[in-house]
């Protein structure tokens, strides 16, 4: 039995180093794709693993795949709720931040709305221009051949087969 202890804690400390690297990597590659955008480089420090024994989960932002493909036109294909509010104030919040001038206030509204519904319509740019190039299929690719690798040095080194 202590071999097995052996290999699962040489498992575990290899999964957790292997993760930190992934995320590390992964978190380098947004910054670098969105250097001005602190929302996104925001999401990617929530990036986290859980490694228990043979096992690891690496958690990343749920909605960074409407941000590298961008956000597909949404009326006719799903059903809307009257006004999302959240939407509009982060359009809005947005425009604030570029510094875009506008005479008032309830024009600055007006806009917010505007480019939602615009959005609602025809999707984001960036979907119309097909997305940006992928920033986590390669890292997965890479983190799932290192594990291998370093798995099986594991097993040739204790002798297991």
């Amino acid at each position: 039995m202590p071999i097995l202890t052996n290999i699962t804690q040489q498992t575990e400390a290899m999964l957790k180093a292997e993760s930190a690297e992934f995320i590390k990597t992964v978190q380098g590659n947004i910054r670098t794709a969105y250097p001005d955008n602190d929302y996104i480089r925001g999401a990617a420090d929530t990036m986290r693993d859980a490694t228990e024994g043979e096992t690891l989960t690496v958690f990343g932002w749920k909605y960074f795949e409407n941000v590298e493909k961008g956000i597909p036109p949404l009326i006719g294909f799903a059903p809307l709720k009257p006004a999302n509010p959240l939407v509009r104030v982060r359009i809005y919040d947005w425009s604030i931040r570029k510094g875009i001038a506008f005479e008032s206030d309830s024009k600055r509204k007006s806009f917010a709305y505007l480019l939602r519904q615009k959005i609602l319509r025809e999707g984001t740019a960036l979907y119309r221009r097909g997305g940006r190039s992928d920033i986590y299929t390669p890292e997965i690719d890479n983190l799932i051949k290192s594990v291998a690798d370093k798995a099986a040095k594991i097993v040739v080194k204790e002798r297991i087969l």
